[in-house]
Order: C-alpha cells, then sequence, then structure tokens
C-alpha cells in the first residue's frame, strides 16, 4: 500500500482531472444534466471542460499560462546553465534567465531574443537556443507560444 502526505481529497482531485471529470459546469451540464452554465467563466466561449481550461481559454492565455510557460522555461534555462557549465544561481526558483550565457568562445544560451533571417519570417523568436561553437552546432530547445 502506497502512503503520502496527500489529503485524500487532494488525490481524489488529481485523479478526476487526469480522468478529465472535474466537476465543472460543462461536465455538470452535459453529464449531470442540470441547469448549470456550461460557458467558461472568465471569457463566455465554448465549454468549460478540463482541456479548455488547462490551454484554450484567451483571458487565461497572458497571464496564467505564461506565468506557467516562463517557469518551465526558467527550470529548463537553469538545467542547461547546470549541464554545460554557464553561470546560474544556486537554486532553480532563484534563476533569472538572462537574454544570453555564455562560457568563453565555447557555448552560448540564448533565451527569447529574435533571429535575424534573410527572408521575412513571422515567427523568428524561438525560445531558447544552445549554439556550441566547437561542434558548430545550433539547437532550439523549445519554441515560445506567449510572447
Amino acid at each position: 500500500m502506497l502512503h503520502s502526505d496527500l489529503k485524500v481529497q487532494t488525490g481524489a482531485k488529481i485523479c478526476a482531472t487526469q480522468e478529465q471529470v472535474l466537476g465543472t459546469n460543462y461536465v455538470k451540464n452535459k453529464i449531470d444534466k442540470t441547469w448549470e452554465n456550461p460557458f467558461c467563466r472568465m471569457c463566455g466561449e465554448k465549454g468549460k471542460t478540463v482541456q479548455r481550461l488547462i490551454c484554450e481559454c484567451k483571458k487565461l492565455e497572458q497571464s496564467e499560462y505564461k506565468r506557467r510557460h516562463d517557469t518551465v522555461a526558467k527550470l529548463v534555462h537553469w538545467k542547461l546553465c547546470k549541464k554545460h557549465y554557464l553561470k546560474r544561481k544556486e537554486r532553480w526558483y532563484g534563476h533569472c534567465p538572462e537574454g544570453v550565457v555564455e562560457d568563453g568562445d565555447d557555448e552560448k544560451l540564448i533565451l527569447d531574443i529574435d533571429i535575424q533571417c534573410d527572408n521575412l519570417v513571422e515567427a523568428r523568436r524561438p525560445g531558447l537556443i544552445l549554439v556550441d561553437n566547437k561542434r558548430k552546432s545550433c539547437v532550439i530547445i523549445y519554441r515560445c507560444c506567449y510572447r
């Protein structure tokens, strides 16, 4: 038997979230057949499903989703700095990613900077790029959606 420090109610909410059966107004309206308004309270669009709450609500896009994205980007940046022996804070949550972090002439980690292109390219701001001058390679770690 597994034990954890979670309350039973918290564990139940986690399981319900994973199964996408949280008691949202959309679920209450469509499944339980109540008179709840099935639309999102934030933006008033579509059904208020778990999927919609996690990544589709236009009102949350520039606040909560961006904050979540930036927190993940900070952790990835910190881990890459650690792996490649670049300047970083002791703990990831205290780390403030800089636009460009370099280690001499060998490696460079670039965060959220426009890339110059010869042709007109709208999506020219990848989230995180690792440049390795020794191997003459450049790797786009992830692309950014909320900037």
